[in-house]
């Protein structure tokens, strides 16, 4: 499986990562698509600054989100095919420019968010620089699969 070495420091280099990928193509190294990434992760990031619909049960966010907080918060890079969301799986579409669009339209919306970001569904509380972290972390993994043309 191939897969590019990326970490993303601002929401800017994300935005240009996607607009790149967008214009000039890829090859696909994984499962998803450009437009399955943009709408994967844009659950996360709509959730951080509007809220989740649900929040797992509390039993789930003390164990396996206490776990895996601590988890993501010691490694660099998370492992393919990772446990996630049932709701942040999305099929293939045609067109992808709807979903690159909402999630450029996110991006530019954290990349100016002062006021506190929404709790998790699964981790609850974070700071926005805990989100911020697991946002460009979340952007690079998936990015990475995808290789440039």
């Amino acid at each position: 499986m191939n897969r590019n070495e990326l970490s993303f420091n601002t929401y800017d280099e994300i935005i240009l990562e996607i607009n790149n990928l967008k214009k000039n193509g890829y090859e696909i190294g994984s499962n998803w698509n450009l437009g399955q990434i943009c709408r994967h992760i844009s659950y996360f990031m709509k959730g951080s600054l509007d809220g989740f619909e649900k929040e797992f049960p509390w039993i789930v966010r003390v164990t396996i989100g206490k776990w895996l907080k601590k988890k993501l918060f010691s490694t660099t890079r998370s492992k393919p095919n990772g446990p996630t969301d049932p709701n942040a799986i999305f099929q293939r579409e045609d067109d992808d420019n709807e979903a690159i669009e909402m999630a450029l339209n996110l991006l530019e919306r954290l990349k100016n968010q002062t006021e506190p970001l929404k709790p998790s569904s699964i981790f609850g509380d974070l700071s926005n620089d805990e989100w911020n972290y697991l946002h460009k972390r979340h952007w690079a993994q998936h990015l990475s699969f995808l290789i440039p043309k």
